[in-house]
């Protein structure tokens, strides 16, 4: 993705800016150009029909890896303080994988 910021501005003097021929002595304009790119990696994995059995524990095994990492990770968030000794409020749902 591609984003594109422009803006034009100018200042003057008052009065002295509105003077013809001398008031440009006494103005300034600007221009600027901002641009900002996004780039999205992704990475495929290829499930062959023949290696479904025979990888699916490996595959059960990395998601239950996966799954407890996540876990653990929400519980710490849960009760991070931003101030200390003051209880966080419990961000709603409190798990992610068992929201509805």
């Amino acid at each position: 993705m591609l984003k594109l910021s422009q803006s034009k501005g100018g200042n003057k003097v008052p009065l002295l800016g509105d003077i013809p021929l001398v008031g440009g002595l006494f103005r300034s304009t600007s221009n600027s150009a901002d641009d900002s790119k996004l780039y999205v990696f992704v990475k495929a994995n290829i499930l062959r029909p023949e290696a479904t059995l025979s990888g699916l524990p490996e595959l059960e095994k990395i998601s239950e890896r996966n799954r407890k990492a996540l876990e653990e990770n929400e519980t710490r968030f849960q009760k991070y303080e931003d101030w200390p000794g003051i209880k966080p409020h419990p961000v709603d749902p409190e798990k992610v994988l068992d929201a509805e």
